[in-house]
């Protein structure tokens, strides 16, 4: 008789950001980030410990579904998610999965220690004074950004 739920191990986390894209491996790792239009990736290691075989396994990211990837392994998958506007929060996404056995035994694992989503572009203020300059002057531009710019946005 199998009671015993799979376990997870070798988890890994990615993200294709170019600030802080990972992989990470432990929460005691800096949160990959994440912000519009960017591709969260997740591995692991599902295993069933008494051989009646690990049936289905699922991952979310903030509460969405993540798609798993067409070749997933017997015990190892992976799962992505492209970051998409506003349908997940700024700041640190949960991040879950399960897996169940042949037998039935589910178990989930999650965090929120892996992932921060930032999709909100920062917003400069300016005063600039239009002013005459000619060729070979030169001009001073100032500007305040009203949000930090961690996750290296550009246009």
């Amino acid at each position: 008789l199998d009671t015993t739920p799979p376990v997870f191990s070798d988890i890994s986390v990615s993200s294709d950001n170019t600030f802080r894209p990972g992989p990470i491996t432990g929460e005691e790792e800096e949160a990959v980030l994440a912000k519009l239009g960017d591709t969260i990736t997740v591995s692991f290691t599902a295993t069933d410990l008494n051989s009646s075989g690990v049936e289905t396994v699922s991952a979310s990211l903030g509460g969405q579904t993540m798609t798993p990837a067409i070749d997933n392994q017997v015990l190892d998958y992976t799962f992505t998610y492209v970051v998409a506007d506003s349908v997940i929060s700024d700041g640190e996404a949960l991040l879950q999965f399960s897996a169940t056995d042949s037998a039935g035994n589910l178990t989930y694992w999650s965090s929120t220690k892996w992932v921060t989503i930032d999709s909100t572009p920062p917003i400069a203020q300016t005063n600039a004074q239009p002013s005459l300059a000619r060729v070979g002057n030169a001009l001073v531009y100032q500007a305040t950004l009203l949000k930090s710019t961690q996750t290296k946005w550009s246009s």
